[in-house]
């Protein structure tokens, strides 16, 4: 992967690193509740930290409004069916809003991002 993004000078998102830097902000905070997805608030750090690689800038903590179904660990849903077709994925058209007091620690936690030539290769070298 990093050879790839070098050869194509493009960035590669850490997630793990953001991910590590919340648990270091705040220990004890399940990552993956369920053992394969990640909890809202990983999921929101994660986005917090995308926003911040995408668009070159920190984002700005404030309530944050999510329209899309927020679903409970181990939620019934079926790959076999469409997503249109499964309640728990259509949600009620309502909002969950995430205070800013839960959202602003994670922007203080997010990790510096890293350039592209800071990783190092396959080989243990520094990019160039």
């Amino acid at each position: 992967m990093r050879m790839l993004a070098r050869k194509h000078a493009a960035g590669i998102f850490d997630a793990a690193g953001t991910l590590v830097a919340l648990q270091q902000a705040q220990p004890g905070t399940k990552l993956y509740p369920d053992g394969t997805h990640p909890s809202t608030l990983a999921s929101v750090m994660l986005a917090l930290a995308l926003y911040r690689d995408v668009t070159g800038q920190v984002p700005v903590a404030k309530d944050l409004r999510v329209t899309a179904p927020l679903l409970p660990v181990n939620a019934a849903v079926s790959p076999d069916s469409a997503m249109e077709s499964q309640p728990g994925l259509i949600g009620d058209g309502k909002a969950t809003v995430i205070p800013l007091a839960l959202v602003e620690p994670l922007v203080k936690a997010l990790p510096e991002p890293k350039g592209p030539n800071d990783a190092p290769d396959s080989a243990g070298r520094r990019g160039r």
